[in-house]
C-alpha cells in the first residue's frame, strides 16, 4: 500500500481572526502569521482561537516559518471562508513596494485581498472531496465539515454549496453538513467561474439503533438520553434528572442564553447548536456551531 503523501496527511494554514473573542484584539497567532499544521481529518482551526484557518501551501523552511517578505498569495474562499494559497516569492518590482518595517507588501496596481496581496483570477481545473462516503455516514444531529482538494493548488474561486435534499442533510456556505432526518442526500460544491463541481452522498440514519432514549420526566439514566427542555433538545447522560456529559449536545429551539453564568450572555439561535461538557445541568465548555457556518468556544 502506498504510504500518504505530506499533503494527503497535513494541512497548513494562517490564521486570520482580527477579533478574538471579540475584545477587538488580533489571535496572537493571526498577528504572528504563524503557519500552523493540522493532521487530515481533524477541524481545520486555529489552535489558539478556535477559528477556521486559511490554507497555505507547507512552508519549505519548516511548519512554524512566519509568512513575512515578498510573497504573493491568491484566495481560494470556499463559502466566504478565505483560504490562501501562497504563489511565489521574489524580488521586489516597481509594482510591489515592501515595507521593511512590517514585512508587508503595499500594492500599488492591481486587485488585492485583505492583507494587501496581490490576487489572480486562478479557475479549478478539478476537485475532489477529502472526505468519503463513509465518512458522511451521519445520524439525526450529527453535523460533517466537508474538505475539498482541487487543482491547481492556488486556484481563487468562491465555491458555491447545495444539498439535493435538505429534508435530509443540509450544508452550510462553509461546508458544514447536518444531518436532518433519515435518508440520503447529495451535497455538491461548484466553483463560481470554471463551473468545475464535486459531489458526495451524505447517508443519514434514524439512530434507532445506538441505544437512546427519549426522557420526558427528567429521571436520571446511565445511558444516552434525548430531553426536550422547551427552550432546546438535550442529548448525553444524565445524572440526577440533570445534564451530566463530557460529550453533550444542546440543538436550540428559540433563541435562548446558551449558559446562564456566563458572563456574556451569548444567545444561540433556533437550530443551532453547542456541544460540549455538561456537569450538574451546566455548560462548562464547549463548541457553539453557529447557523453561518462559523463557531465559537464557550467557557463560561
Amino acid at each position: 500500500m502506498a504510504r500518504a503523501s505530506e499533503r494527503d496527511r497535513y494541512k497548513y494554514g494562517i490564521c486570520t481572526n482580527r477579533d478574538k473573542g471579540g475584545e477587538g484584539a488580533p489571535c496572537p497567532k493571526c498577528e504572528s502569521k504563524e503557519v500552523q499544521k493540522v493532521r487530515g481529518g481533524q477541524d481545520f482551526v486555529c489552535d489558539e482561537c478556535k477559528e477556521p484557518l486559511r490554507m497555505v501551501p507547507p512552508p519549505k523552511e519548516g511548519p512554524n516559518m512566519k509568512m513575512i517578505g515578498g510573497i504573493i498569495a491568491a484566495v481560494v474562499v470556499l463559502g466566504g471562508a478565505g483560504i490562501g494559497i501562497a504563489l511565489s516569492g521574489g524580488d521586489k518590482t516597481e509594482e510591489q513596494q515592501v515595507d521593511d518595517t512590517t514585512g508587508g507588501i503595499e500594492q500599488v496596481d492591481g486587485a488585492t485581498d485583505d492583507d494587501g496581496m496581490e490576487v489572480e483570477e486562478v479557475n479549478v481545473t478539478d476537485m475532489t472531496f477529502m472526505e468519503t462516503a463513509q465518512d458522511m455516514k451521519l445520524k439525526k444531529s450529527e453535523t460533517k465539515q466537508l474538505n475539498i482538494d482541487c487543482n491547481p493548488g492556488n486556484a481563487n474561486e468562491t465555491v458555491t454549496w447545495k444539498s439535493g435534499n435538505e429534508a435530509v442533510a443540509t450544508v452550510s456556505p462553509n461546508g458544514i453538513v447536518t444531518a436532518v432526518a433519515a435518508g440520503k442526500a447529495t451535497i455538491t460544491a461548484v466553483a463560481d467561474r470554471s463551473q468545475t463541481k464535486a459531489e458526495i452522498e451524505v447517508t443519514v440514519s434514524d439512530g434507532g439503533s445506538t441505544g437512546t432514549t427519549t426522557v420526558t420526566d427528567g429521571s436520571a439514566t446511565s445511558g444516552i438520553v434525548t430531553k426536550d427542555l422547551g427552550y432546546a433538545v438535550y442529548k448525553g447522560r444524565m445524572k440526577n434528572g440533570l445534564m451530566n456529559d463530557e460529550s453533550g449536545v444542546l440543538t436550540f429551539k428559540t433563541t435562548h442564553i446558551i449558559e446562564p453564568r456566563d458572563v456574556k450572555k451569548r444567545e444561540a439561535k433556533a437550530g443551532e447548536k453547542v456541544v460540549g461538557i455538561f456537569e450538574d445541568g451546566h455548560l462548562t465548555t464547549g463548541t457553539w456551531y453557529k447557523s453561518d457556518g462559523n463557531k465559537e468556544v464557550i467557557i463560561p
